[in-house]
């Protein structure tokens, strides 16, 4: 094969999406006299991390290209252009006609691009059988928690999906890979991601190995009785569990745009500041705190945690991060943050109260109810937040947005159901019942999220399944 015509393609590395808006025009004038393009058809690309300048057949074209490029005050990569994908036909969906002016409109629009007018619903495909064979309570109870949140029910998901890929086996470059994502050189085009249902797996990983360093110094405390085993116990014991649920909302984030590094940021630093934030809030808010008890923490922290994910999101590129699935991982983090730093701070007390196995008995406890807790609630509201604002920068206008303000009441209310002083049924079944009703939310987004990205994929005619 002669390998100086093989089809190749130029990427650019540092992509102006990121640049302050009285230096991106210049540079996209730039970049468009070299490359030969419009500014405003290289605009177009800033969606993508990696947008490609060009394709050619020539590689020593492309390479004089580069150089071009390069003196331009850019970085280029070449790489190999991928072989053109073969797709099944699929059936075209019937155009739309507005019943009002009769202007023909594209398949799955919603309103009418002459005169604005809402167009008739799409049709619903009725159940099949098999639908209805499974149609059991679970089922049925995700679609009312859906629908009274304003999300489509839950479809195509399984719980054992989550555990299917666990215990692959996996090679330790397939591992870093798998933690490298997210970074300008390593985050796929939106093109090349998939919309189904994520299989995720570092997240039980990482449980079973912060599991297994917990009890380690556990024991080692309770046989050796060395106090300086003690801090370790304390701080593994908090992180362990929502740090895990970080992971798993960071493997259900299909667009793989988000470091580890920038969600360990969030967790230490949006999780401080949601706790400072939290208390400077109750108290101003002091007398709410003494007219309905533990249970003005929801309105308080929820407001306190959502703030936090805002301040500490200010300076990210609003285009790059757009997705739903962005602003669900990104309110996990914070949210983990504050319950780690929450359930240390009542380990600590626990312990110079009543000794280790006080701080034993509150760890254990706190850890096993957090997934259900700060993590996934903070995660449906920054999600809320996300699904609103899109590519579009803050303004305080998206709080007023209904599709907002529906989740984000949602999670005060199972917060503050939670800390309310009555109970559900026997033991901890209250907390249980709301974690569920949590995570039906949140799964909900999750789907949401996802057909976000397909629609987008779709909107450049390369739909990935």
């Amino acid at each position: 094969m002669n390998t100086m015509n093989a089809p190749c393609e130029l990427v650019l590395v540092n992509t102006p999406a990121d640049l302050p808006e009285a230096l991106r025009d210049a540079a996209l004038a730039h970049l468009a006299t070299v490359t030969r393009r419009t500014a405003d058809d290289l605009a177009a690309l800033w969606s993508h991390p990696r947008p490609v300048l060009a394709r050619t057949a020539d590689r020593a074209e492309a390479l004089r290209l580069q150089q071009d490029i390069r003196r331009a005050g850019w970085h280029s990569e070449l790489r190999e252009a991928a072989p053109p994908v073969v797709r099944p036909a699929a059936v075209a969906a019937p155009e739309r006609v507005c019943p009002a002016c009769t202007h023909t409109n594209a398949p799955l629009a919603r309103f009418c691009g002459d005169c604005g007018a809402a167009l008739p619903a799409l049709p619903v495909r009725a159940p099949s059988q098999h639908d209805s064979d499974h149609d059991d309570a679970l089922g049925a109870t995700a679609r009312s928690v859906a629908g009274l949140a304003g999300l489509p029910a839950v479809r195509g998901f399984s719980i054992g999906a989550l555990f299917d890929e666990v215990f692959k086996r996996r090679t330790p470059a397939e591992i870093e890979d798998h933690l490298m994502a997210g970074t300008l050189r390593t985050t796929p085009l939106v093109t090349d991601v998939s919309c189904d249902w994520p299989r995720p797996w570092m997240f039980a990983r990482l449980f079973l190995l912060s599991a297994f360093l917990f009890v380690m110094f556990w024991a080692g405390y309770r046989y050796f009785a060395n106090d300086n085993l003690v801090p370790g116990t304390m701080v593994i014991g908090s992180f362990v569990v929502p740090m895990t649920v970080v992971l798993l909302f960071y493997e259900l984030n299909a667009p793989r745009n988000v470091s580890l590094l920038l969600v360990a940021k969030l967790v230490l630093l949006g999780g401080a500041w949601s706790l400072v934030i939290s208390l400077v809030l109750f108290k101003l808010g002091k007398d709410v705190s003494s007219l309905i008890g533990a249970s003005a923490a929801g309105l308080i922290e929820e407001t306190g945690k959502l703030a936090a994910v805002v301040f500490a999101t200010r300076s990210l590129s609003s285009v790059r991060y757009r997705y739903t699935l962005n602003g669900l991982l990104f309110g996990a983090a914070v949210g983990a943050g504050f319950a780690a730093f929450e359930s240390a701070g009542y380990a600590f007390v626990q312990l110079v109260k009543g000794g280790f196995g006080a701080m034993d008995n509150i760890i254990l406890l706190r850890g096993g109810l957090s997934p259900f807790g700060h993590v996934v609630w903070t995660a449906i509201t920054a999600g809320a937040l996300w699904r609103v604002k899109g590519a579009l920068s803050y303004h305080g206008t998206l709080l007023a947005e209904r599709r907002f303000l529906g989740l984000f009441v949602t999670a005060v209310v199972c917060h503050a159901i939670w800390n309310a002083p009555f109970s559900i049924g026997p033991g901890l079944t209250k907390y249980v019942l709301l974690g569920v009703v949590a995570w039906m939310i949140a799964l909900s987004l999750v789907q949401d999220g996802l057909g976000q990205v397909r629609r987008e994929q779709q909107s450049v005619g390369t739909p990935t399944a």
